[in-house]
Order: structure tokens, then C-alpha cells, then sequence
């Protein structure tokens, strides 16, 4: 299977899996549907910025995501409810807490059932729902960072718990401040900034809650330099959790389709993280999530620096920036296979430089 941008979609390609469609238990669309030009004009209607489609050269070119998509919409679901739970301003109900820590460790069970710990997909969805979708992704990547820290596994579930409800303070702060697709005045910002310790205080009296969590959700914001919120706080002052869940969520949150900009690049956030260090986000853990994410997922076309079009078939955690990939074009080089970090190769000065987007041009011989 292959990745193709929506501009590049046309009608007579196989989806090559499934496209989700918000919390909902079935998905919008099916691995093996024919597009056609009313469905291609769903996904521009769900903003919906692409599709891995099937292609003779990549066939063996399967895709294991981190957390089955069975539990991923299950996940989001129970977040739902808790969300609901949480907006009536009741106590929350013991049945709630239970129901969403057993979420969040059944996260960590299968996580850590996987052989390899690496986000290796291009996440195909609507940005509607963003909300929860955002949540249950700084959850997962929280819970990874602390995989490569060798959490134990108690550890990892306080995680899982901090990042899955990292955001639930927004609950209290405007919809039209939420929603705003302009720039937030300095009194709207003032308010966002409140959204911590909103949670914090609304989520105290739950005990089942650990004062860990809590001071993860309230630290979610701050900068390793001090410069962030709620409490200004820097360098190991800030909490383990904070630290780890301030790297989910703005890695989440920069490759996020919203309404107001196109999400980045795998790689272009890297890159802006990277330049990030010691500044905002703690050096010793920024490297630890660097082993969890594949700057090119497995499925993208990548243009090679010596003018080839290949397509990534293999990533390792050791070097994120040089895949395994299978040559695409020119078609004297069809099917020839380079590992861009084997030292041995002949290709060793060959890099990665531009991903298949909207801009790129792609031959319709990849989809015969």
C-alpha cells in the first residue's frame, strides 16, 4: 500500500484500509472500496487530507498500528462519557473513574504487547473531532515515551491516564475561545492559560486520581526554560509527567489537521521540537521520543536527493531519518531496494529530501 495526498486521489484507486470516521464504532469508508468522484468528495467534505491506496509495486507493504482500531474508537467512546460525566459539575461517579483507568490500562497492555513501540502510519481521519482524537494520541505517545524510559508498568497507566485527560479543563473555558479560528486576544489567552488548573481543581476530590496525575495535567504547559504556565516553572522543577506529556501534546497538536491550517509534516515537526530543546522541552526526554515516532511512515513517497521517487518500506528506531526504501521511479530502478542507513551502500550520501504532498507530483504508473 501507498500514501497518496487527497489532490493525487482519483477515482478507480483501491483503498488499501479503512478511514475512520470520528467516534464512531464504523468507518466512514472500507479498505478495498473503488473511489469514485463522490466519494473522493467525502473525504474533502470530512477534511480528510489523504488515503493509503493499493499499488502493484508496494503490495507487501502492510501497516500494524500502534493500538487496533477496535480499541482506539472503544477509547474514544469511554472518553466521551467521562467528558460527559465530568461537564455536569458533579462529583464524578466512582463507576466513571473505574471505567476510564481500565481504558487507559488496557492502552498499556496492548502497547506493550507490540514488538516494536514505533508510530509507523499516517493517521487517516476527520479533524471534527479532534478533541478526543488529540487526547487519545498524547495518551499513547506518553505511554511510549515511558516505554523507552523503562517505566514500570504501574508508572506507564498514570501516563496513559495524565495524557488521555491532559485537556479536560478546556471543558470549562468558551466555546467561541475554543473554537476561534483567529489569533486569542490577551484576555482570551489569559483565560486558555486557566484550563490546568480548571482540571486540577475539578479532579482533586477524586481520589482514585493520583496527585502525580494531577500534577502531570497541571504542568502539561510549562517550559523547561520557565517561560510557560501555570506556575512558571523550569527545568526538573517541572514534573516528570509534565515534561512527557508537553512533548505528546505538542507533537499531536503540530500534525493535527484543524480548521484554520494544514497539519505539519512527521518531519517538519521534528525538526521544530528538535530546535526546541532545553528551551521548552527536556533534552534527555525529547531524544527518548525521537526512538517512538518515524519521520517517514511506512507507505510515504519520499523524492530522494539524487532525483529518485521511492516509497518507505521499513523504519528502525535507531535512525529515524533513513529508512528502508523501494525505488519507484525512474523505472530502470524499479523495485531496487536501499537501506539508507546500511554504511555499506553505495547510496550513503543519498538523503530523504521532500515527502509526496499536494505540490509534488506523482506518476499514475504507481496505481496500475
Amino acid at each position: 500500500m501507498i500514501y497518496i495526498p487527497l489532490k493525487h486521489l482519483r477515482p478507480g484507486m483501491t483503498l488499501a484500509r479503512d478511514i475512520a470516521c470520528g467516534s464512531s464504532l464504523f468507518p466512514l469508508l472500507v479498505a478495498g472500496q473503488k473511489l469514485s468522484v463522490s466519494i473522493i468528495a467525502k473525504f474533502e467534505k470530512n477534511n480528510i487530507s489523504g488515503a493509503y491506496i493499493e499499488s502493484s509495486l508496494c503490495g507487501d507493504v502492510e501497516i500494524e498500528e500502534i493500538v487496533a482500531p477496535e480499541l482506539r474508537q472503544k477509547t474514544i467512546v469511554e472518553l466521551k462519557s467521562f467528558y460527559r460525566d465530568y461537564e455536569s459539575h458533579a462529583p464524578i461517579s466512582p463507576a466513571s473513574l473505574k471505567s476510564i483507568s481500565s481504558t487507559v490500562d488496557n492502552l498499556v497492555e496492548h502497547i506493550l504487547s507490540k514488538s516494536e513501540c514505533l508510530i509507523n502510519i499516517i493517521d487517516v481521519q476527520d479533524y471534527d473531532t479532534y478533541t478526543y482524537n488529540h487526547s487519545l494520541y498524547v495518551c499513547i505517545l506518553s505511554i511510549l515515551i515511558g516505554i523507552q524510559r523503562g517505566f514500570s508498568r504501574s508508572i506507564l497507566t498514570e501516563l496513559g491516564m495524565c495524557g488521555l485527560l491532559h485537556d479536560i479543563g478546556k471543558t470549562d473555558i468558551p466555546l467561541e475561545i475554543i473554537n476561534k479560528k483567529s489569533v486569542l486576544t490577551p484576555q482570551e489567552f489569559e483565560l486558555m492559560k486557566t484550563h490546568p488548573d480548571k482540571a486540577v481543581i475539578r479532579l482533586s476530590p477524586c481520589h482514585q486520581i493520583s496527585s502525580s496525575v494531577l500534577r502531570g495535567i497541571l504542568s502539561h504547559h510549562e517550559k523547561f526554560n520557565g517561560t510557560g504556565y501555570p506556575q512558571g516553572l523550569s527545568g526538573e522543577k517541572i514534573p516528570l509527567y509534565g515534561r512527557i506529556v508537553a512533548l505528546a501534546d505538542v507533537y499531536d497538536a503540530l500534525t493535527s489537521h484543524r480548521s484554520y491550517r494544514k497539519a505539519w509534516t512527521s518531519g517538519d515537526a521534528i525538526e521544530y521540537m528538535m530546535g526546541c530543546a532545553d528551551t521548552h522541552f527536556d533534552f534527555e526526554l525529547l531524544q527518548s521520543f525521537l526512538k517512538i515516532i518515524a519521520v517517514y511512515p511506512l507507505g510515504t513517497v519520499v523524492k530522494l536527493s539524487n532525483g529518485f521517487l521511492a516509497v518507505v518500506i521499513q523504519n528502525s528506531s535507531q535512525n529515524i531519518l533513513r529508512p528502508k526504501v523501494r525505488v519507484l521511479l525512474p523505472e530502470e530502478y524499479t523495485g531496487t531496494e536501499i537501506d539508507l542507513a546500511d554504511i555499506g551502500n553505495t547510496y550513503l550520501n543519498v538523503t530523504i529530501s521532500g515527502v509526496a504532498d499536494d505540490e509534488m507530483e506523482i506518476p499514475e504508473v504507481l496505481f496500475v
